[in-house]
């Protein structure tokens, strides 16, 4: 082998170790935040609404999920691209005792989220706030 191709090979090799490094890098920025609410108990005719709103300034996407006191999915988790200003929720309609688990792929100050206890008869009947 000449020198010519030992050096040419030897760039190749190390234009490829810096493609790789960078791509690793551009994951490793890339940050996922979970929020979770308090344990709040939605029964009779009242809605457990799990929201999340994206205040972040641009696009995020959003996971929501509403789960029993003991981690069991009651509902979703609903994933969605939300645009700035705009919410995911989810809702569950049975007797439970629940929280909110809220992911997004930005910080956590990116969402306001919240889990309510809703009565068409009786108007908001508790709020849990995720953080």
């Amino acid at each position: 082998m000449t020198m010519r191709r030992i050096a040419i090979g030897g760039l190749v090799v190390l234009g490829l170790c810096a493609a790789v490094a960078g791509t690793t890098a551009r994951a490793a920025n890339t940050k996922i935040s979970k929020l979770a609410t308090a344990v709040i108990l939605g029964s009779g005719d009242q809605v457990l609404n799990c929201e999340a709103t994206n205040v972040s300034g641009e696009p995020r996407t959003i996971s929501v999920e509403i789960l029993g006191e003991g981690g069991n999915s009651l509902e979703g988790p609903v994933t969605s691209t939300v645009a700035d200003g705009a919410s995911a929720f989810a809702v569950y309609n049975q007797t439970a005792y629940a929280y909110c688990k809220v992911t997004v792929d930005g910080p956590a100050s990116d969402v306001r989220a919240a889990l309510a206890v809703v009565s068409a008869t009786n108007g908001t009947g508790g709020v849990a706030i995720a953080y």
